[in-house]
C-alpha cells in the first residue's frame, strides 16, 4: 500500500470549524456527548487547565487553594479516567 498527499481537503470542512477548538472540546476523548462541566482544581494547575483548554477559558477563585473552571467536553470513560 502505498500513502499519497493530496493537493486539496478529501472532505471539505465546515466554515466555522476550528481545529484548536475542537481538539480543546474533544479532549482526546472519544464517543462521549459535549456537556459543560464544572472542575475544581488546586492553584497549581493553572498551567495545565490553560494549556488544555486555552487561555481564554474562565476560570474563577474559590478560596486560597482552589479555583473552578467550566469547559465543555466530550463525557466518556476517558474522561473519567
Amino acid at each position: 500500500m502505498e500513502l499519497k498527499i493530496l493537493e486539496s481537503d478529501a472532505v471539505t470542512p465546515p466554515k466555522d470549524f476550528r481545529l484548536p477548538e475542537f481538539a480543546r472540546e474533544v479532549f482526546d476523548m472519544y464517543d462521549g456527548q459535549t456537556k459543560t462541566i464544572t472542575l475544581k482544581c488546586t492553584n497549581e494547575m493553572i498551567k495545565i487547565i490553560l494549556y488544555r483548554f486555552g487561555k481564554n477559558v474562565v476560570t474563577k477563585p474559590l478560596d486560597a487553594g482552589y479555583f473552578k473552571v467550566e469547559a465543555e467536553v466530550s463525557v466518556s470513560q476517558t474522561l473519567f479516567a
